[in-house]
């Protein structure tokens, strides 16, 4: 289990760091944005890899957290216009020259360490002793696709919106978004919770949540 854990924790730290290397000639933090679904995916595949047998809920997981994090990371590379996000180019004004050293705590170390941390789902379905209860596993299946469907449709419906000259820079209050003010997060937090589920179905061990 500790290989397991301190393997996933240096690849992820290796991974932001290289990507904090590339980010410096192009003064680009945002690029960070690009690897935090995938980054997901890469921890459970390393996990999954290094586990000796995960069961349903593992392969569950792997195929959850594969599909959400790659297309995560696809619509984060296709809203990219090659400059710099507003957030991050704020904080290169407030921290001034010195933002490029800076950024590798601040914004890629940082996030290294909560993606690492937020893979705990994943962590648990893999390493921890299976005390499968099916019922629990489906169920966390049936709210992982509930939320990944709300997340996907919400961020269409933003794309569609921005895609519309005569829409450019009003707010969105139609469809999903007339019921609910950010349905992209709120798809979020239920297929975290789906795969919180499935993880605990399928080991009955609380830190899956």
């Amino acid at each position: 289990m500790i290989t397991v854990l301190v393997a996933t924790l240096l690849t992820t730290f290796a991974a932001f760091t290289l990507l904090w290397a590339a980010s410096l000639p192009r003064k680009d933090a945002s690029i960070v944005d690009f690897y935090w679904g995938p980054g997901f995916a890469v921890i459970a595949a390393l996990a999954w890899l290094l586990s000796d047998s995960a069961g349903l809920h593992g392969s569950l997981v792997m195929l959850a957290v594969a599909a959400w994090g790659l297309r995560l990371g696809w619509y984060m590379l296709r809203r990219h216009h090659g400059e710099e996000d507003a957030r991050y180019r704020a904080m290169r004004e407030r921290h001034g020259a010195g933002f490029g050293r800076t950024s590798l705590w601040l914004v890629f170390w940082l996030q290294a360490l909560i993606q690492w941390l937020a893979s705990t789902p994943a962590l648990v379905a893999f390493l921890a002793t299976p005390r499968p209860v099916p019922a629990l596993i489906w169920i966390g299946a049936l709210v992982f696709a509930a939320g990944f469907a709300l997340e996907i449709a919400a961020d269409a419906a933003v794309a569609r919106h921005r895609a519309d000259p005569a829409r450019r820079g009003t707010l969105l209050t139609t469809g999903l978004h007339a019921r609910i003010r950010h349905p992209n997060y709120l798809g979020e937090i239920i297929l975290q919770w789906g795969l919180g589920l499935i993880a605990f179905g399928g080991t009955l061990n609380p830190l899956a949540f």
